[in-house]
């Protein structure tokens, strides 16, 4: 009898698995993105591949962690992405800065690719100081893009927010801050038509620098700017919109909590009244980097140096939408492991991606971490106990939207396929979702096969992930090593049934 392709689904969906991707030299990831078919995008930087110094570097990596593609693009000097989204007509957008073309200094780097991976354009924005792209979002015809610039505004740096086309052309460019320092990190297109980016300023505020939003309408008009802070430092790294429209910004305080730097989130009413912040730390430095809304819950991503195997982690963690902390969780090892983005799949599972110098092939290398739906994975993620304070922020309404013009360039950048190297941090999953195996009979996987340990001759059925049966035949007592290609199996006996992952 032939595998439904229900319980084929489930089965595979349910595999969780750690995975570093890289070089002898240091690579990162900074972004991830889900994409239509299951599988994962991530975004960052290659040191070790590509044209020069450091180049820009995204790959496509499938639902059961397999590398299915991998890009470098750039120049002779430092190209890096921020941000990737995945379109809906499955098209690539990337978004960063580049040194090896432009107006001047470090430009806005934004480029669109096809599902493969081919670049189909990329565009330049600047002026003669620096200008950096955090983040991109669809908006509602095109795409908008946030940073920093130094070569307009108001002075030091200040938030710089652009509109392009689906072709990459722009529709209008403005900066906000002050006499200090500005700068976005996130930005959103919120469901009421609006667009959101968060970030911090120095120039207006309580003290320190301060949380920073501003909402403006599609068209560029400005609709709301505030502040939310306390005497001394609080960044915001992230917006997201939860399912009753409320904002909830992300990012940390030194001003509150346990320790040295504690995680703060923010949750805001549209208009901008904040209904709640919360810091989570402990007696190092606790931020929060990246969210996810599942319902009425708040999958949260970020670092921690308080807790953990060493140096830093990844720290992981789920609030309620009235900032209650459900589960708290760390992974790493003994040198740094440094937390770029977070997840949902389509099964529920949560999605971890970063850099980390604990494991991999050299330096620095990308890593992707699947998680269960309650944020677990056994020898893998450490539970912690985060200690939970209530904020007190202050608020302030500052105004300084202005125009800007920026340089627009066409450059000409290398593509190039790296040869990644992938290793396993944690064993795979085996046999999730498996029917129990009764004592005496187990499954392991080797490398082009699976050893299947039986205490009697017992029929054995396997099938293939599309439900094709591969292999019949009977086991005997002892050891049986059954070659296997690589790839995803279920196997039957008359009373038992499990999967395996073979490499």
């Amino acid at each position: 009898m032939l595998v439904s392709n229900s319980l084929l689904f489930l089965l595979l969906s349910q595999t969780l698995f750690a995975r570093t991707f890289g070089g002898s030299g240091d690579d990162g990831t900074y972004s991830m993105a889900l994409t239509a078919d299951g599988g994962f995008l991530l975004a960052g930087y290659t040191a070790g591949f590509g044209a020069g110094n450091a180049d820009l570097m995204v790959m496509k990596i499938s639902r059961l962690g397999n590398l299915m593609w991998a890009k470098t693009i750039g120049g002779p000097d430092d190209d890096w992405a921020y941000s990737v989204i995945e379109l809906p007509d499955r098209d690539i957008i990337l978004a960063g800065y580049t040194r090896s073309s432009g107006a001047g200094g470090s430009d806005l780097l934004v480029a669109r690719m096809d599902s493969l991976g081919n670049l189909e354009w990329a565009r330049t924005f600047g002026g003669p100081g620096d200008e950096r792209a955090y983040s991109v979002a669809p908006a509602n015809s095109g795409f908008v893009v946030v940073g920093y610039t130094t070569s307009f505004g108001s002075g030091g740096a200040d938030l710089l927010i652009l509109k392009l086309s689906s072709d990459g052309n722009p529709e209008w460019a403005k900066t906000f801050g002050g006499p200090g320092q500005e700068w976005a990190s996130s930005v959103l297109r919120a469901s009421d038509g609006s667009i959101a980016a968060a970030g911090y300023t120095d120039s207006f505020g309580d003290g320190g620098a301060d949380f920073l939003i501003i909402k403006l309408s599609e068209s560029g008009s400005l609709g709301l700017a505030m502040t939310f802070g306390g005497p001394n430092d609080e960044w915001a790294y992230s917006v997201k919109e939860t399912d009753d429209g409320n904002l909830a910004l992300l990012g940390y305080t030194d001003g509150f909590g346990s320790g040295l730097a504690d995680a703060l989130i923010a949750m805001i009413t549209p208009s901008g009244t904040l209904r709640w912040a919360k810091s989570i730390g402990g007696p190092g430095n606790d931020y929060a980097y990246e969210a996810y809304v599942r319902g009425g819950t708040l999958v949260i991503l970020g670092f921690t140096s308080g807790f953990g195997a060493g140096g830093g982690d990844f720290f992981a963690f789920g609030m309620n939408l009235s900032g209650g902390l459900l589960w708290a969780r760390t992974f790493g090892g003994t040198a740094e492991d440094q937390a770029g983005s977070v997840a949902i799949t389509q099964t529920g599972y949560i999605a971890l991606a970063g850099s980390t110098a604990s494991f991999g092939s050299g330096g620095w290398d990308h890593a992707l971490l699947i998680l269960d739906a309650g944020g677990n994975y056994q020898d893998c993620a450490y539970s912690c106990a985060p200690n939970i304070f209530s904020a007190v922020l202050f608020t302030t309404q500052p105004d300084g939207l202005e125009d800007c013009s920026l340089a627009q360039g066409n450059p000409t950048l290398s593509v190039a396929n790296p040869m990644l190297i992938f290793a396993d941090v944690c064993p795979p999953a085996v046999e999730e979702g498996a029917i129990p195996l009764r004592p005496g009979i187990s499954c392991s996987p080797l490398s082009g096969a699976a050893l299947f340990i039986s205490p009697e001759g017992i029929p054995i059925k396997i099938y293939k992930a599309d439900g094709r049966l591969f292999y019949s035949a009977d086991l005997k007592r002892g050891e049986n090593k059954i070659g296997l290609e690589a790839g995803v199996y279920l196997w039957k006996t008359r009373n038992q049934s499990g999967s395996v992952v073979v490499r």
